[in-house]
């Protein structure tokens, strides 16, 4: 409002005066923002939603949709923040009304697409040791990307290490082996179901320790005099090769002999039997480990006269 005064030219001098109003109103009240960048599961999201016009304060809302999960809008400021926790495409409407008289209001759809959370394998390495003759079973665990993962074991190191223990297609790692003790490395990649779908792989330390010295089986038929006899004992697990001498106790044939043969793991009886009997005898052997694991067992020959 405000007053407007003329003054003319004549003398004796004429004026006049003129109270006026001239209304400005606010102009209109607009959104400005028209996208969002996208977000990340587990990574902090801080964005602003901005309008022109109106009159200040503006009061902010969601009018339709959803934010994705973890984010709020701050109701004075336009702010949206938080750490979203799952992974989608959000579509959602927000409204911004002024504090005009009559009030303005006006609105806008928006999208944020949520991306996974970088694919990690997060089980740590050395595995846990096996114990060859044993069951193994260890789960490999991995976070972010999309569910389901798809696991693979890419490589053995040296070439065949630990074959037996293979890995499923849900990240466990099992099997039952009867090897030596050895140590290598196993090298796994787990992908997810996105798309672009996301890798990550990491190689694993893997100790195989020596089970526990035991007698795979024992061939020991029942021979004849002056026949040839051949018969074996196999062990397994401990630490080959078996120590020698072996201890033998008891009755034991005469014209038979006791071997070794490392790569089949077993003692070999072979000879020409001199007497008739049953020969009840026990075998002590020890393997090479460090400790030394020692094992004895009870066997029967039955010779029978010429």
């Amino acid at each position: 409002s405000f007053t407007v005064q003329v003054t003319d030219n004549s003398s004796p001098q004429q004026t006049d005066t003129q109270a006026l109003s001239i209304t400005i109103n606010p102009s209109t009240l607009t959104i400005s923002t028209t996208s969002l960048p996208d977000g990340q599961v587990g990574t902090a999201y801080t964005q602003t939603v901005s309008a022109t016009g109106g009159t200040t304060p503006y009061t902010w809302s969601v009018s339709s949709g959803t934010l994705p999960f973890g984010l709020s809008l701050n109701t004075s400021t336009g702010q949206i923040n938080g750490t979203p926790t799952a992974a989608d495409s959000w579509t959602f409407t927000v409204q911004v009304s002024d504090n005009g008289s009559p009030q303005q209001t006006d609105t806008q759809e928006l999208t944020i697409n949520i991306d996974p959370a970088d694919l990690e394998i997060t089980t740590t390495s050395p595995l846990p040791d096996y114990k060859a003759g044993t069951d193994y079973n260890q789960q490999i665990e991995a976070s972010g990307g999309l569910l389901p993962y798809t696991w693979t074991l890419t490589n053995r190191s040296p070439l065949g290490f630990a074959e037996g223990i293979n890995l499923s297609s849900t990240g466990l790692l099992s099997g039952n082996i009867n090897v030596q003790p050895e140590s290598g490395q196993l090298t796994i990649q787990v992908t997810d179901n996105g798309s672009p779908a996301q890798t990550d792989t990491k190689t694993f330390d893997l100790t195989i320790t020596a089970g526990d010295l035991d007698t795979l089986n024992a061939v020991l038929p029942d021979g004849q005099v002056g026949v040839e006899y051949w018969g074996y004992i196999c062990y397994r697990y401990g630490t080959s090769p078996l120590e020698s001498p072996w201890t033998i106790t008891g009755d034991w044939p005469l014209g038979v002999t006791m071997s070794y043969t490392a790569s089949n793991y077993q003692l070999n009886l072979g000879g020409w039997p001199i007497d008739a009997g049953t020969f009840n005898f026990s075998v002590t052997v020890r393997d090479s480990g460090s400790p030394q694991q020692e094992r004895t067992d009870s066997f029967s020959i039955t010779i029978a006269p010429p």
